[in-house]
């Protein structure tokens, strides 16, 4: 059963651009941030397997090296925490923070 599309709502997405486009980001100058962030929704709240990750998206192993940086630089933690004033975005930041502890208990 597919949970989740393909594509991030554009209001989720100006929220999250807000946050990422601010000059101490690391990653303010990225311009494939919402694809990125729609491949690891797609995989989060699919439950699938990086391999599956529909072709529209790109290549898995990028995405995935991509998320893991992400996580070790606490940037998936930053956007949760952001004081985001919308639920269902919260919620899919909250999905990715999750997704990628569990990520960290299984390599432990």
């Amino acid at each position: 059963m597919l949970i989740y599309g393909e594509k991030l709502a554009d209001d989720h997405w100006k929220k999250i651009d807000f946050i990422l486009s601010r000059p101490k980001s690391a990653h303010h100058f990225r311009k494939d941030n919402r694809l990125f962030i729609e491949a690891v929704l797609w995989i989060v709240l699919n439950h699938e397997s990086w391999r599956n990750l529909p072709p529209r998206f790109g290549k898995w192993p990028a995405h995935y090296l991509r998320l893991l940086d992400w996580h070790q630089r606490k940037i998936w933690h930053a956007l949760a925490h952001s004081q985001i004033e919308d639920r269902e975005l919260q919620f899919l930041l909250d999905k990715i923070v999750l997704f990628c502890e569990r990520f960290d208990q299984n390599r432990q």
